[in-house]
């Protein structure tokens, strides 16, 4: 029982690592080289520029709509900024070490393929923002996140060793969470950006995850009743790493951020008339 545990644990935290990446919204199809800093860069035809000057309930349902209106059609990525394709999007590997007590696992995913980030909800949007600095808070749900990979890990309790490698499916239903901003004006090439220097998830809800796992255990009758108990009790392993996983996320989201506003100057992504 102990061994089934362990490796139900071990697999389950490797998979939300990938999961919590899709939902950051973190773009790693590959950096794109041939970016070039251009003020008059062409903008994203669906999106709405929005008058910082104007009232604040009005400027914040400004934004609301073009958020809405440009994220679906940017799932196929947007060159001028040096945006990739994100949905889906793939990660050739990732790792995970994880311990818990007697408990340690050290995981590797790679092939890893995440879909239905372009279909998030934008369900609230409030904003102050001046010539300087700007903060704004961003809720969004999810209602559907697919991720594959394929798998491989080690780990242990006390001096029990396991491995298991394999293919593996998981859905994340309605995910909620709220997108914090801050950030202040640098002055690149003479032009004023609004680079955003920090962010945090807050109030982060998953209502639901579901897990399809191969390789747990080499015998399927095994394996399946593992993988039925993964989907029981998922909420534990998740609530123990997600401090540890905002480490990750949080940068990778930043860069992504930054991609529109630290490249496109603030007079045209938000002008004063």
């Amino acid at each position: 029982m102990v061994s089934a545990e362990f490796s139900i644990s071990m697999s389950k935290g490797t998979l939300i690592t990938v999961a919590l990446f899709a939902l950051s919204g973190y773009v790693a199809n590959g950096a794109t080289d041939n970016w070039v800093r251009n003020p008059e860069v062409a903008l994203p035809p669906t999106m709405k520029i929005c008058r910082r000057t104007l009232p604040v309930q009005e400027r914040n349902e400004c934004i609301i709509e073009s958020i809405k209106s440009y994220l679906p059609t940017m799932k196929e990525g947007y060159a001028p900024l040096g945006i990739e394709s994100f949905d889906p999007y793939y990660l050739p590997k990732s790792r995970l070490e994880f311990r818990q007590g007697e408990l340690y696992a050290k995981m590797l995913l790679k092939d890893i393929y995440v879909s239905g980030v372009s279909k998030t909800k934008v369900l609230g949007f409030r904003s102050k923002i001046n010539s300087q600095k700007s903060y704004m808070e961003l809720d969004v749900r999810f209602p559907k996140i697919f991720i594959e990979a394929d798998y491989k890990g080690r780990g242990g309790y006390n001096e029990f060793q396991v491995n298991s490698f394999g293919h593996a499916k998981i859905t994340i239903t309605n995910s909620t969470g709220t997108w914090k901003f801050l950030g202040n004006t640098e002055t690149i090439e003479n032009e004023e950006y609004m680079m955003i220097k920090s962010l945090d998830l807050s109030n982060f809800l998953v209502q639901n995850m579901h897990f399809d796992i191969d390789g747990l255990f080499p015998d399927k009758d095994v394996n399946e009743l593992a993988v039925g108990f993964l989907n029981q009790v998922w909420e534990s392993v998740y609530r123990q790493i997600l401090p540890q996983l905002k480490t990750i996320w949080e940068p990778a989201t930043l860069e992504m951020v930054n991609k529109i506003f630290g490249r496109v100057p603030f007079r045209r992504l938000m002008p004063k008339e």
